[in-house]
């Protein structure tokens, strides 16, 4: 971690972008690796703090076949569809998604409440959601994680927090 001051955001914010940019065009520049080459990986968080960067989407686009994977951070899907006007697209290529404490506000809550699907009722066979928007957003999905890999049903786990565990703790340090 780098702690920045306010009035050095924006800089480091420029300095990444370069970076990011410069790697990801210097792997694509060259002939697609052969199998077993061992992938790299981009990990960015807070991705909307970039702002709209082409590559990262042409990461997600081509970058597999380069041995590029990206995980990708947002708080909400609101803060990712107003830096990416492809928000959709881009999440739609994710081979998983996780989703932690969806918000009603943006309506993630929504989209992750029709992306899990509906059960018919055995009562009078109408279609209902299997967990409901507010109940995602609500208390008895605090401590949970909804992942959603591609092709395949949702799952909800339990989160694992390090500061629980004794033998992560120790190996923490002082914060």
């Amino acid at each position: 971690y780098i702690c920045l001051r306010p009035n050095e955001v924006d800089s480091y914010i420029s300095l990444l972008r370069v970076f990011i940019d410069q790697h990801h065009r210097t792997l694509n520049s060259t002939p697609v690796p052969a199998h077993g080459v061992h992938p790299i990986l981009f990990v960015l968080d807070e991705l909307p703090r970039l702002r709209h960067m082409p590559p990262v989407e042409e990461a997600l686009e081509i970058g597999r076949q380069y041995g590029l994977k990206l995980w990708l951070f947002a708080q909400s899907l609101g803060q990712l569809k107003e830096a990416y006007p492809n928000a959709d697209g881009m999440i739609g290529g994710c081979a998983i998604r996780m989703f932690m404490n969806p918000s009603l506000h943006d309506e993630t809550a929504l989209k992750v409440s029709d992306d899990i699907g509906f059960q018919e009722s055995v009562v009078d066979g109408t279609r209902v959601k299997i967990v409901e928007p507010n109940v995602l957003a609500g208390p008895d999905y605090r401590d949970l994680v909804i992942v959603m890999p591609a092709n395949a049903k949702a799952a909800r786990l339990n989160k694992y927090f390090a500061y629980a565990d004794d033998g992560l703790k120790a190996r923490m340090g002082s914060v």
